[in-house]
């Protein structure tokens, strides 16, 4: 991370505040990689990952209803970590048995023991 070009916002303020966040410059923009999709309960999770030029990929899942290919209105899911980083957004969305037991913890312990997504 520390070999990436520090961001440069679009005036010093803006700059002050990435370099505050510790934001850097992306590059090109990333290759996604659709690791496949599932349908359950009527929503196809789609897994996607990418990365954005230092430390490890970034991961994601992309939820919609199954079946509805049209424009529909978006939500991005943000975390805690509550202390397990060997956990992210999985613990967002219900991947039937393909959970992870850490994640089914998380979702137990901090989110009434429902997945938001």
């Amino acid at each position: 991370m520390r070999s990436a070009e520090l961001y440069l916002g679009a005036d010093p303020p803006t700059t002050a505040l990435g370099r505050v966040l510790g934001l850097r410059r992306l590059g090109d923009r990333p290759t996604v990689v659709d690791e496949g999709s599932q349908r359950l309960d009527g929503v196809l999770i789609r897994r996607l990952r990418w990365s954005v030029g230092y430390g490890p990929d970034t991961t994601a899942w992309l939820l919609r209803p199954a079946g509805v290919r049209r424009s529909l209105p978006a939500v991005l899911g943000m975390h805690c970590h509550a202390g397990v980083r060997a956990v992210g957004g999985e613990q967002l969305v219900d991947l039937g048995a393909e959970s992870s037991p850490r994640a089914a913890w998380l979702r137990a312990a901090y989110y009434t023991g429902r997945a938001p997504g």
